[in-house]
């Protein structure tokens, strides 16, 4: 018993109490007193993208032209002060290590003070009863080491589970009105776009102007009812546009297939949006 608790003692010297954590954020409109001001940025920033994809299909060969459609705003910055609020909460093991290490230490203190109390009874050689004080001395020893222990660990563990609050410096930046994109914002040479087309995948590489050209699959042999195919063009990571593709592709020998889609403009969140409250990720 003795070693199963100072085995108990010596996991939990460190701290051992599964402590739940929660963040929440906050953004405070006014710094704190002798806060630093950061520098307030202002420009002119990205707010959604959309494109237009003109397309041409002669026999085998698609050729696509992106041009994208940006949508810029007016930003206007403010600093501000957010505050990350961290809640613990320590379990029931905490407890546990401070109410057994409390015991276990006042059973030490006592029998230090009275050995002879929960020594063991021997009878010597004349048959009188005494007891022995060397074995109360060594219980109570080791159980008020094993008691000292868990307190330690419960007060490590209590000092784990203690709240804190952090404050840092930022801006915040609201989009304003509409105003017109720079160039720069959209840069196209060199993008590379993903073609799903007929089951396989095929990546097209952008040139300055925003083109590209690709191979299509064999067209599957024509039947009674030929089923149409189709290339969907990824934009982005969440976002593709369907190009029909004309079979047999000898039909557009004569006359190629061509026509524009379009790709609405979706929002772009920019890097620097933060909320006004909410759990941190």
């Amino acid at each position: 018993m003795l070693a199963a608790l100072a085995a108990t003692a010596s996991a939990a010297g460190g701290g051992c109490a599964p402590i739940r954590t929660s963040t929440t954020v906050r953004v405070l409109e006014t710094g704190r007193k002798g806060a630093p001001t950061p520098e307030v940025p202002r420009g002119t920033h990205l707010a959604a993208l959309g494109a237009v994809v003109e397309y041409r299909q002669w026999l085998d060969e698609l050729t696509v032209r992106v041009r994208p459609v940006p949508v810029c705003a007016d930003v206007r910055f403010s600093p501000v002060v957010v505050e990350a609020r961290t809640v613990r909460r320590a379990g029931p093991a905490m407890g546990w290590e401070l109410g057994l290490g409390a015991a276990l230490t006042a059973f030490g203190a006592f029998g230090l003070a009275r050995p002879e109390a929960i020594s063991t009874a021997r009878t010597d050689a004349a048959g009188e009863v005494y007891r022995d004080r060397a074995t109360g001395l060594r219980l109570a020893g080791t159980m008020g080491s094993v008691g000292a222990l868990l307190l330690v660990a419960g007060i490590v563990d209590a000092v784990r589970a203690r709240d804190t609050v952090r404050h840092a410096a930022g801006v915040r930046g609201k989009l304003g009105d509409e105003v017109p994109c720079a160039v720069a914002f959209v840069p196209v040479a060199g993008r590379t776009l993903v073609v799903r087309v007929s089951g396989r995948t095929e990546t097209v590489t952008l040139d300055a102007e925003g083109r590209g050209r690709l191979r299509l699959p064999p067209a599957p042999e024509a039947g009674p009812h030929p089923a149409g195919m189709s290339a969907f063009v990824g934009f982005d990571r969440n976002r593709a546009v369907r190009i029909p593709v004309v079979t047999p592709y000898g039909a557009t020998a004569r006359a190629p297939s061509q026509g524009v889609v379009t790709l609405e403009p979706a929002r772009i969140r920019p890097p620097w949006e933060i909320s006004d409250e909410g759990k941190a990720p």
